[in-house]
């Protein structure tokens, strides 16, 4: 009975070009995922170092309550994913354009209220939590910024998902390292500017 199971997992576990296309997709995506961790912990450390503990506080509620209300339209980013492949998969070009056009403008059409919200509300929203006058009006600074930093991503993400579907994965996690790194460079000189 266990040399049977013992068999049958070896044959599971074999290294074949199934497995070979699965760690050439892991590695550059796993190295993808931490420079993007890596370089969401610089941030909280270079905030928490240069403008101090209730500003990191500050920082983590509004990305928090930001990330939220993102999720609201991910969803049509998540349907490109569906709808590309089926389409890609009938050799559907041109309709896999088409639905990344059409997620596009939906997913930006769908966070113009976070927008404004956001935009507007920060401030008073950072005072109703407990936050004093100065935390507040950093989180409305940086919001005006982050607002719009959600949604170029948005977009992003929705032709990320297209170019996985027409097997760019690897392109996709490089752009995703560059991505995070340059967005690490962008917050780290607004604190030191700000």
């Amino acid at each position: 009975c266990c040399r049977d199971i013992f068999k049958e997992c070896s044959i599971l576990l074999r290294f074949d070009n199934e497995a070979r296309r699965i760690f050439r997709l892991a590695i550059p995506f796993t190295i993808s995922e931490l420079v993007e961790t890596v370089s969401e912990i610089v941030v909280l450390g270079i905030i928490s170092h240069q403008l101090g503990t209730d500003a990191l506080s500050a920082f983590a509620v509004f990305e928090t309550l930001l990330e939220i209300t993102t999720e609201f339209s991910g969803g049509v980013v998540d349907a490109i994913t569906t709808l590309a492949s089926q389409a890609y998969g009938a050799g559907n070009n041109m309709l896999v354009g088409q639905y990344v056009q059409l997620c596009s403008i939906t997913y930006f059409l769908f966070q113009i209220p976070f927008i404004l919200m956001w935009s507007f509300a920060t401030f008073d929203i950072m005072l109703f939590m407990g936050f004093d006058e100065n935390i507040a009006q950093m989180a409305k600074v940086y919001a005006r910024w982050a607002v719009w930093r959600e949604t170029v991503l948005g977009v992003t993400e929705v032709y990320y998902s297209m170019l996985e579907v027409v097997e760019k994965e690897v392109e996709v996690a490089v752009i995703g390292n560059i991505e995070a790194l340059f967005e690490l460079g962008a917050i780290a000189i607004a604190i030191y500017l700000f």
